[in-house]
């Protein structure tokens, strides 16, 4: 064999061995992507996709032909994403409160989508839940903004998919101006995407722009007639615009579509318009519907309360605490009707048991002060006042009930005191700057009474209550008389008799009428005092009710 035969069979052998080193190198990974394309075609569960994914990694690393990297890279990226998928919608699915790992399994969901993004930065899917993930609290907004760019960007072909990714921008930005560009964009792009005319509706509203607002949600109601939310919405609108039929109309629907959620919205309407007979009605059909819901049994206890029906309320509560013994709502509402029974030591009772079981429930405590206070023992209520003051220093609504009670065991100087210090927490209340300027226009201690500052105070009161609170008035016209302006007095409290003769004309039940011409007659005695220039003098001196109260048949309370 010719010497240079043999040389030119060593070069191709040689070249041979190379190309199979190479061609085994770029193939090594194959074995991998193999078993990872047969577990992606087979997998069911997160421990198959971590799988799938752990062995596309691995062919990567060890090697593949270029297009089977190619194809390894973008079945990686396509399983990180699905994984990232399920962690990611089940947070976002999730109700408050959260389950307590929500922010591991985001924290996952967004590891997983950074590092499919290295191979793949086409999906837009991807990019709009990380954005969505981001926009959790503890996310980072900035990173939430530049997500929601690029899937903006990559949906330019999927018109529904982009108006859903600007209506995800238009959530994230702080600027309202470039909130509603994004809306107004997503709406243009998808004219019959609900939640941009949803989202618009609630952006006019929270502007005070009513009309606009409520033709956002008609429209909506036009893609969706069926959407109870923007119903709802649209009730609330026409409620606010006195637009009482339309309203009513909606609410109606509502309890067509979804009576469980309709009953109760239009028993809450009902009791608004004072019309306690269809809330009941109401409420009613809504426990039928779902006997479980305690809150609707509460309620209805309360009305049956506000209608005088106490044996109904009664057996409501009984109810509510066979249920749930430590349902204190429920236990509160007992002493809400003992005391409109006119039983209020066994009201008082009730009320000390619970407060007792709460001592940082102010609520609570404040209704016991209320009690002691209706059932003469303003110094009980003193001490109980004092008692919250002692640990919620300066606290103006305390300050201001225990003042009230002052009033009643005539301790003016110490009411002035008190009134002075909660007004300025409170400047604009005008309770206090009522009782305030009553106390400095009527006190029998001369030493206390100051005319100029009690009108000062009075005014401002009328003003709170554009002149349309009969007592507020009452007050103002006490100022002027102490100042012997009997003109303006008598003017004032003329407009007083005849703003409270109009309350007794509406009052609706037989207790408030008793309880208004009540308000009437004393009124009417205040302008007739006014008339023979004799300005007037009030010190009440409440004789303290020292009856025992016991807690539940127990010790009585000390």
């Amino acid at each position: 064999m010719p010497q240079r035969f043999l040389l030119l069979g060593v070069i191709a052998f040689l070249f041979t061995e190379a190309s199979l080193t190479v061609l085994q190198a770029e193939t090594k990974g194959q074995e991998d992507l193999d078993q990872a394309i047969e577990l992606q075609l087979t997998a069911r569960t997160p421990a198959d996709l971590e799988r799938v994914s752990a062995l596309c990694e691995s062919a990567i690393k060890k090697g593949l032909e270029k297009d089977n990297e190619t194809f390894a890279k973008q079945l990686l990226a396509s399983t990180l994403f699905q994984i990232s998928r399920r962690l990611g919608t089940a947070v976002l699915a999730q109700q408050q409160p959260r389950n307590p790992r929500w922010q591991a399994m985001r924290k996952k969901a967004l590891e997983n989508l950074t590092k499919g993004f290295s191979y793949d930065k086409t999906s837009g899917d991807a990019y709009t839940l990380f954005a969505r993930l981001h926009s959790l609290p503890g996310g980072n907004k900035e990173k939430a903004l530049e997500a929601a760019n690029q899937s903006i960007d990559l949906f330019a072909e999927d018109n529904r998919k982009k108006a859903d990714a600007l209506l995800l921008r238009a959530g994230l930005q702080s600027d309202k101006q470039k909130q509603l560009a994004d809306v107004d964009k997503a709406i243009e792009t998808d004219p019959e995407n609900v939640s941009g005319w949803q989202l618009r509706a609630i952006y006019y509203f929270q502007n005070n722009d009513i009309p606009k607002g409520i033709t956002n949600l008609e429209k909506v109601l036009e893609l969706d007639p069926k959407n109870v939310t923007a119903l709802q919405q649209l009730a609330t609108a026409y409620f606010s615009t006195e637009k009482e039929e339309q309203g009513r109309e909606k609410l109606d629907q509502i309890v067509e579509i979804q009576p469980a959620i309709g009953y109760p919205l239009r028993s809450r309407y009902f009791q608004s318009q004072g019309n306690l007979t269809k809330a009941i009605d109401d409420l009613d059909a809504a426990i039928d519907l779902n006997p479980q819901r305690l809150d609707l049994v509460l309620m209805r206890a309360d009305l049956y309360r506000r209608d005088r029906a106490f044996n109904k309320a009664r057996n409501d509560v009984s109810r509510l605490l066979n249920r749930n013994p430590d349902l204190w709502q429920a236990r509160y509402l007992r002493s809400q009707i003992l005391a409109d029974e006119g039983k209020l030591p066994e009201a008082i009772s009730e009320m000390l048991s619970l407060v007792r079981g709460q001592t940082q429930n102010l609520s609570l405590r404040a209704e016991l002060i209320q009690l002691y206070v209706r059932d003469n023992r303003p110094r009980k209520a003193v001490q109980e006042c004092t008692k919250v003051l002692n640990s919620q220093a300066g606290h103006p609504t305390f300050l201001s009930m225990r003042a009230t009670a002052y009033i009643n065991i005539g301790k003016h100087a110490l009411a002035i005191k008190d009134y002075d210090i909660a007004l300025e927490k409170v400047p604009d209340s005008e309770h206090m700057l009522n009782n305030l300027s009553w106390i400095l226009s009527t006190s029998k201690d001369d030493t206390l009474r100051d005319g100029k500052r009690a009108l000062e105070l009075g005014k401002r009161a009328c003003e709170i209550t554009n002149y349309k609170a009969a007592y507020i008035l009452s007050t103002y016209a006490a100022g002027f008389a102490e100042l012997g302006d009997w003109e303006n007095a008598t003017k004032w409290s003329s407009k007083a008799v005849e703003l409270s003769r109009q309350d007794l004309a509406n009052a609706s039940t037989p207790d408030d009428k008793k309880k208004q011409k009540e308000t009437v007659d004393h009124l009417e005695q205040e302008l007739e005092s006014y008339k023979q220039k004799k300005p007037w003098r009030e010190r009440q001196e409440t004789k303290e009710n020292t009856t025992p109260i016991r807690i539940g048949g127990g010790n009585p309370a000390t």
